[in-house]
């Protein structure tokens, strides 16, 4: 049976110093000795390699450690050769696709201000867009000297370099804003004229109706053998029947009217019109109809110079339309002004009332068809909403104009331009 022994007695010693110039000096030494018995002297040589390695390994490492001390206690401008930095720095760059012009700086922060070392000649330490990095990060004792880089035309060089891909992505973005802009439009226009489509069928049942049940009624008292059919009876149901007839007639042709208006169809017979003449007409009619709502209408014809180019029906209906509804919007006794006068080449016709008035959001929209301003559950006056609609566009193929004044509880004023004929 084979056996060994070990015995040591080593003791090792690390002195450490700091010379002159900031130089660091390790001292290391054992002592001691190392004794090893080994009956067969094989496990004894192998432990004796073993031991030296290991101290060969920590020989090595104190010498590091004095090689780290040692660099990192010499300055930063004495450690890097600024011609090689620059090189370093331009070979870099150029690798990497950069061949912008570029300033550079070595710098040393202390107390949190920085202090250029080295580095080019046109270098501006308060630059807004600058690149820096710590130093020697390796070194056991680190210190604040950075490397910082800036490119003077880095933002000029981006927008060119990227142009081509911006400016696409740019308009891309418009399109598709305008174009989901436009979609939101047409969906909520369709969504209003949904609106004033169901609107305008309610008025036209309600409009319809009522002349077809009047007459109904009037058929049946004629068919009714009970009632006395006396010459005055049947005279008064005979009229009865004919007005309403009348009234379905006129609406009936009203919608057709438009239909055929907005396909085009429609012909003017343009002819000379004294519109004086055409006003004082239109006001001769509405005065029984004023005066019977114990209302007053005020006419005053000044225009000399009267003489327009236009279709006289047309033009007779339109101001028809402005005193109907001057009448049918006014709260109680109706009051309006009717007249006529010349400004700057125009023949100006107004029409203006004391009535209920009109919200300014829907000034703009009442001459759109079949709009109606909005007045709750409140149907007091009844209409397809197309008489508007059908003034402008009579006045428009007249090469005229038409505006709108008015204030909710005030009343309305519409003024009409229409071009004096030249003689």
């Amino acid at each position: 049976m084979s056996g060994s022994a070990y015995r040591s007695g080593v003791k090792t010693e690390t002195k450490i110093s700091f010379g002159d110039s900031n130089q660091v000096q390790v001292q290391h030494r054992s002592m001691g000795s190392i004794q090893f018995t080994d009956n067969s002297g094989q496990n004894g040589n192998m432990m004796q390699n073993k031991f030296q390695q290991s101290s060969a390994r920590q020989e090595r490492l104190i010498r590091s450690m004095e090689f780290n001390l040692n660099r990192s206690s010499i300055p930063v401008n004495k450690r890097i050769d600024p011609d090689y930095l620059k090189h370093l720095l331009n070979t870099e760059l150029r690798n990497s696709g950069i061949t912008l012009d570029y300033q550079y700086a070595v710098e040393s922060q202390i107390s949190g201000k920085s202090t250029v070392l080295m580095g080019s000649d046109g270098f501006d330490p308060s630059h807004p867009t600058k690149y820096r990095k710590l130093l020697f990060q390796n070194d056991i004792n680190v210190k604040p000297n950075f490397l910082t880089v800036y490119f003077p035309e880095q933002r000029g060089f981006l927008i060119q370099s990227t142009g081509f891909l911006v400016i696409p992505s740019i308009l891309l973005t418009f399109i598709i804003i305008g174009i989901f802009a436009l979609t939101l439009h047409i969906i909520l226009r369709q969504k209003k004229v949904s609106l004033i489509k169901n609107d305008f069928i309610n008025n036209m049942t309600h409009e319809l109706k009522t002349p077809i049940s009047t007459i109904s009624l009037a058929s049946q008292m004629l068919k009714d053998t009970s009632v006395t059919h006396t010459p005055k009876t049947i005279e008064h149901v005979s009229g009865v029947i004919f007005d309403e007839s009348k009234r379905l007639s006129y609406q009936v042709e009203k919608v057709l009217q438009m239909a055929v208006f907005n396909e085009g169809r429609l012909k003017l017979k343009m002819s000379e019109i004294n519109l004086n003449d055409v006003a004082g007409s239109v006001a001769s009619n509405f005065q029984i109809r004023v005066t019977s709502q114990q209302g007053e209408l005020h006419t005053k014809f000044a225009a000399e110079k009267p003489i327009i180019k236009g279709d006289e029906v047309h033009i007779t209906n339109v101001l028809f339309n402005l005193l109907d509804n001057a009448v049918k919007y006014s709260t109680e006794n109706p009051e309006i002004e009717f007249t006529t006068e010349n400004k700057n080449g125009w023949v100006v016709v107004a029409v203006k009332d004391k009535g209920i008035g009109i919200p300014r959001e829907h000034q703009k929209q009442i001459f759109e068809r079949f709009y109606r301003v909005p007045t709750g559950n409140v149907h007091n006056v009844k209409g397809f909403g197309l008489g508007l609609s059908y003034v402008k566009r009579i006045i428009d193929v007249h090469n005229g104009q038409i505006k709108v004044d008015s204030a909710p509880g005030k009343g309305t004023r519409f003024r009409i331009y229409l071009p004096v004929k030249v003689q």
